[in-house]
């Protein structure tokens, strides 16, 4: 697989906004960008929930709603 084939996705821009001030706490000096800051989130909440030994409270689709 090619690690630079890439998905594009559509953000608000309050999430925007929050993945931008994010970006600077995962990784402080750095300038790292909002597809990086993803990619370590999305890591950081796959580390969180295998250890989470199956418990995992889901969301409801009202909560979606809400964001």
């Amino acid at each position: 697989m090619d690690k630079y084939k890439a998905k594009s996705i559509t953000l608000r821009n309050s999430t925007h906004s929050k993945l931008t001030t994010l970006r600077s706490k995962i990784a402080p000096g750095l300038e790292i960008s909002i597809p990086q800051t993803i990619d370590k989130l999305a890591d950081i909440a796959e580390e969180k929930l295998s250890n989470s030994k199956g418990i995992i409270k889901g969301i409801t689709n009202e909560q979606i709603q809400k964001s």
